[in-house]
């Protein structure tokens, strides 16, 4: 499976041309279409078991969700999540200090830019229903902005996690990859995480400024 994902599943930087050139988006379904019935069968499994109307996928990369766009039977909605990238980055790198992976600053501001100007891109894609949130105004405001997003998909849950707008109780999860806080569970504070602000190393902090300043400025982040 996971060496079909990587065969199959386009790059963030391979992903402008499907995204510009509309007409390779037959020829790569056509490339593809192993590992679209595998996707395909794995959501129709999900759905059957479950008997959910919507699943949540929190997969990082945008060329997964062009995957996902590309299955006929499946209404995706795009929720792109934008974090300041100086955050972003200093996250990685405490993530590398833990021994959980390597990640230097230019790769990080740089991957930085590409996946957020190819997410944008895939919002312009008509098939799919995209809506942009910021990391900070959702943690200052986690319970309003999940009541947004719950709109944009159009469901009408009957009941909330939330205890108070910004205390949540969260289930156990079985995600295998991500921050080590999914493993987390009952009654969690959401709170923000700026501790890059004075933690980060000076030079690291104008270094990611520079290589994201047009995208940073963009989605409105102060240099």
């Amino acid at each position: 499976m996971t060496a079909l994902r990587r065969k199959s599943e386009p790059q963030s930087q391979d992903l402008f041309k499907l995204l510009l050139l509309p007409a390779q988006r037959q020829k790569f379904i056509r490339k593809s279409k192993d590992y679209l019935s595998v996707l395909e069968a794995l959501y129709q499994e999900i759905q059957d078991t479950h008997n959910s109307h919507v699943i949540v996928d929190d997969s990082l990369h945008p060329g997964y969700a062009y995957m996902l766009s590309c299955l006929p039977n499946v209404d995706l909605h795009l929720v792109h999540i934008v974090r300041d990238p100086r955050g972003s980055t200093y996250s990685w790198t405490r993530r590398q200090k833990k021994g959980l992976g390597s990640y230097r600053i230019h790769e990080s501001a740089l991957g930085w830019n590409l996946r957020n100007v190819v997410s944008e891109l895939l919002g312009l894609d008509k098939s799919i229903s995209y809506m942009r949130i910021k990391y900070e105004n959702f943690v200052k405001n986690p319970e309003s902005t999940i009541d947004t997003i719950i709109n944009f998909v159009g469901e009408h849950p009957t009941s909330s996690p939330f205890i108070s707008p910004a205390k949540v109780k969260l289930e156990i999860t079985h995600s295998v990859f991500g921050n080590t806080n999914r493993l987390s569970s009952g009654v969690t504070d959401i709170r923000l995480d700026e501790a890059w602000r004075q933690k980060m190393d000076a030079g690291e902090k104008r270094h990611v400024t520079l290589l994201t300043l047009p995208v940073l400025l963009r989605y409105g982040y102060e240099i």
